[in-house]
């Protein structure tokens, strides 16, 4: 349920590199992983910012995993991921939403059943 797997249909498109700070609307159909810094919003089908990575952005996703520090919201078809290494200012929506043990989190988060949408 919170794997960050990919396929060969599915592969990684974009990765933000440690050194590198984006500002811009970021969209694609396939996954990122951010290790370095974005500002403005994401769209992706699956996200995740690794332990060094920073996202000052909107994220909308299907499966998002935040082990870095997110300020912004997320909204995800599936499932969110706040680890232990993870600090989320932000709100939260998705149909499973799972904090773990250590996160910080401060914000809201909101589950749906996507069959009554």
């Amino acid at each position: 349920m919170f794997k960050f797997h990919t396929s060969q249909e599915d592969s990684i498109d974009t990765t933000i590199a440690t050194n590198c700070v984006i500002v811009s609307v970021l969209r694609t159909t396939g996954s990122v992983i951010i290790a370095g810094t974005i500002e403005g919003s994401v769209e992706g089908a699956h996200v995740q910012i690794l332990k060094k990575g920073r996202a000052q952005a909107n994220i909308h996703t299907t499966t998002c995993i935040v082990h870095g520090e997110l300020n912004g919201s997320v909204h995800a078809g599936d499932s969110v991921l706040v680890s232990p290494t993870a600090k989320v200012t932000g709100d939260i929506e998705a149909l499973t939403i799972r904090i773990e043990h250590g996160a910080y989190f401060r914000g809201t988060s909101n589950t749906f059943n996507d069959s009554l949408e």
